[in-house]
């Protein structure tokens, strides 16, 4: 049996202990991808907005075409045309006839088509804000989980060498007739666990890539500046200016137009009529016929119309209520989502507080198990146990920083859908 001896790696183990405290910087290349330029690239590349603006246009050529009035009808013939001769000139009341018709919209009716186009053409336009709104949530929610990813790499790969220096120290305590075989395999055991950690977060940082090339392109492929985003809390906005809100305040008043159109279309229709007739052949005294000057106006009367025009307003009426009470649901989900975030948002800035405090006392006890297991005092399990806490500790601590930047994601994208983009 070899004699018992003190660990000879001074070296190492302070080399450990430095790893216990190196801070989590990045160094980032100049030429990185920023998140703001992410975000751009994700709203210049995205297909649908051609598809809004198209829709919007739609919307405003049909408001001009409702604006307009109907056509004007042109009239031509012969009236009081003689059987006997069919001759236009045998009969003095036999005319040609050339005339104009022209019919007049119900009252009220093309402002009201009118505005009812319009107003969907705005809930377009709300419609093509939530999505840049949306686009851009998703885009920082990716980079917040990259974030995690390549800090949660950092961390592992300071704890590999933290774990490379015991898998050292315990083999050399072995070589001199220390601690027995059992200790080395412990300690290379849980360096080939870090290993395989390190392909899971390789293999989560793939698919996260693979998701955000879908929102920016190969962009996506290259070196990205991951830094963990500190973002500020939106505490002003409302949210009546929401997109999704303004979305159904267009419909609303696109309904209400609505309305108003099936109500005139209630009302009589009126229309006008102008004939000039000519009149060929000659009176008694020799002289040509005199020609004839028709002027007429007519309207409807909407004797049979009750039931179709009050089917249409109720379904008009029943259209706009059902609008008002999605519009309430839609505000009641979004405050109850508001209040969600604003109390995560909350628990995890206590959480990160106690962090702090776990952390330094996880460092403490890894360095205490670590210099007690110098002096024989302490088990290798002890140790490995310690430095597995804080690792775990360390980890977690970087994913309640990625939630938090979700949280504030989720709460800007409620509070503060446009981020300063004067487009959306």
């Amino acid at each position: 049996m070899y004699p018992r001896k003190r660990c000879a790696a001074p070296e190492i183990i302070r080399n450990i202990l430095l790893v216990l405290t190196l801070p989590l910087a990045v160094m980032v290349r100049a030429d990185a991808l920023s998140l703001a330029e992410a975000e751009r690239l994700a709203l210049s590349q995205d297909p649908m907005a051609l598809a809004y603006g198209q829709r919007h246009d739609a919307y405003a050529y049909r408001a001009d075409a409702a604006d307009a009035w109907p056509d004007p009808q042109l009239r031509f013939g012969v009236v009081n045309l003689p059987i006997d001769g069919l001759s236009i000139s045998q009969q003095p009341m036999t005319q040609s006839v050339i005339g104009l018709r022209q019919m007049m919209p119900r009252g009220g009716e093309v402002a009201a088509q009118r505005d009812a186009n319009l107003g969907m053409g705005d809930a377009v336009l709300a419609e093509a804000a939530d999505r840049r709104a949306m686009l851009r949530r998703q885009v920082r929610d990716l980079w917040a989980e990259l974030a995690y990813q390549a800090s949660t790499r950092r961390v592992l790969e300071e704890s590999r060498d933290l774990f490379v220096g015991l898998v050292e120290i315990s083999r050399a305590n072995y070589a001199v007739g220390g601690r027995g075989r059992q200790a080395v395999l412990r300690a290379e055991l849980e360096l080939e666990r870090l290993a395989e950690r390190e392909m899971r977060v390789d293999q989560r940082d793939d698919e996260l890539r693979a998701a955000l090339a879908g929102l920016i392109g190969e962009a996506a492929g290259g070196e990205l500046a991951l830094d963990m985003p500190e973002r500020t809390r939106t505490d002003s906005g409302s949210l009546d200016a929401h997109p999704r809100v303004r979305m159904l305040d267009a419909r609303l008043r696109a309904a209400s137009a609505d309305v108003a159109a099936a109500d005139a279309r209630g009302g009589p229709r009126w229309s006008f009529d102008v004939a000039y007739g000519m009149r060929a052949g000659s009176d008694v005294a020799g002289g040509s016929r005199s020609d004839f000057l028709s002027a007429m106006v007519s309207m409807d009367m909407p004797l049979f119309s009750d039931r179709r025009q009050r089917g249409d307003l109720d379904a008009a009426g029943a259209q706009q209520q059902a609008l008002v009470a999605e519009r309430a649901e839609l505000m009641r989900r979004l405050l109850a989502e508001v209040r969600s975030q604003e109390s995560t948002l909350g628990r995890i800035g206590e959480r990160e507080t106690q962090f702090e405090t776990l952390i330094r006392i996880g460092t403490q006890r890894a360095e205490a198990t670590l210099d007690a297991y110098r002096r024989d005092t302490a088990d290798f399990d002890e140790v490995m146990r310690a430095h597995i806490a804080l690792l775990e500790l360390r980890i977690e601590r970087e994913r309640l920083r990625a939630d938090r930047a979700l949280a504030t994601d989720a709460l800007a994208y409620l509070m503060d859908p446009t981020g300063g983009d004067d487009d959306v």
